[in-house]
């Protein structure tokens, strides 16, 4: 009798270790890809700078807080659009295949 139990705890410890690492092993993996996306996604942005789509809320500095966003063709035209108070919130996007890969935002 006490053999057959000591034979069950022992399954169970291999049953609840056999978990443990099979749970280890999908988590290992599922970082392996996230790490994998997120590597590819900053080499994409490094080698199309270009394609970032730049805005700013040009009303964040006004009394009224209304959130006006507008699109600039570029970093000098957003630059100038500022009267020293708004562009207090900006974003840099890119996208890829027509979907947000990054959005790089600063308040």
């Amino acid at each position: 009798m006490c053999a057959g139990v000591g034979f069950v705890l022992m399954l169970l410890m291999i049953a609840a270790n056999w978990n443990v690492v099979s749970r280890e092993a999908i988590s290992s993996n599922g970082v392996t890809s996230i790490e994998t996306y997120c590597k590819e996604i900053d080499q994409y942005v490094e080698a199309n700078p270009a394609l970032g789509r730049i805005f700013a809320d040009v009303g964040s500095g006004a009394e009224s807080r209304n959130d006006n966003w507008r699109e600039f063709k570029s970093e000098e035209e957003r630059q100038k659009a500022g009267d020293g108070y708004n562009l207090n919130a900006n974003a840099n996007v890119w996208l890829k295949s027509g979907v947000v890969v990054v959005a790089h935002c600063m308040f």
